[in-house]
This record gives structure tokens, sequence and C-alpha cells, in this order.
């Protein structure tokens, strides 16, 4: 049987306790709708980066910032955030099939279960983008806020 968890600690997919801040892109430096913002009544969301594993996904960004409509839609149907701001970050392979596979939550700051689980499908449910390798590692971060 073969250990995989050096692997998976060394791509950053197991939860760590001392896990580094992740620098946050200031809203201010560029508009919403190139970073990937989008708004609803109550909630806004944020695809803050995106970075890869064994190669690239072709298109990746521009399409999970195109879903950020529906990201917000999961804080607001499923009953919001703890806090008035929560960071998710997700982990998952991208392989010729273009879609989310082997999914799993690296980390999830103020955010409830079901919106972690909406975020997830929406994710999940459409292509996220054309791999150079078979598969390629994703690392997604993504930024929720109140709408004021």
């Amino acid at each position: 049987m073969v250990n995989s968890r050096p692997l998976a600690e060394e791509l950053g997919m197991l939860r760590h306790t001392s896990e580094p801040s992740i620098p946050n892109v200031p809203a201010s430096k560029t508009p919403d709708t190139a970073a990937g913002v989008a708004s609803s009544s109550a909630f806004k969301a944020r695809v803050v980066r995106v970075s890869f594993e064994n190669g690239v996904v072709g298109g990746a960004l521009r399409s999970l910032r195109s879903r950020t409509d529906d990201m917000a839609r999961c804080v607001e149907d499923e009953g919001g955030l703890r806090a008035d701001s929560a960071r998710l970050k997700l982990l998952f392979f991208v392989r010729g099939s273009k879609r989310a596979s082997g999914m799993i939550v690296a980390s999830a700051r103020n955010i409830p279960l079901p919106v972690v689980r909406c975020i997830r499908k929406v994710i999940q449910k459409g292509e996220v983008g054309r791999p150079s390798t078979n598969p390629v590692g994703v690392k997604v971060l993504i930024e929720l806020k109140q709408n004021k």
C-alpha cells in the first residue's frame, strides 16, 4: 500500500493548523467585474486566487469567476455567513473531462457547512477549463462578504 499523505501535504491538500496567510488583492486595485466579484442583494463572492500543480488549466480563472453570482446566491440561500467576511479554499483535480473531480475543502473560515456544500456543487456542475496535462491540481481561494 502506498502512503499518499506526503504527496498530499506537498500539494497543500491537507489542512494545517499553522497555515500561512494568503495575501489579499485589494478590491480597489481591480474593477469588480474583472476581479470576479458578484453581487446579490445581501452577499458578494470573489475568486481571489487560482493556482495549479502539474500543469495549467486554460480558462479556469474566467470560468470560476463567471460563477460568482451562483456562489453569492449559495450564501444567501443557505443562511448566510458566521461573520462579515469569509474565505474558502478548495483543492481539486481537472482531467480531460474539463470538470472538477476529487474536490476537498482545504480551509473554510466563517462559512457554515451548507454554504460550502452548495459552492462545491456550483464548481463541480460546470466545466472548469482545459488541462495541459492529465490531471492538473487546482487550488482556488474564494472570498465571501456581506454587501454593505
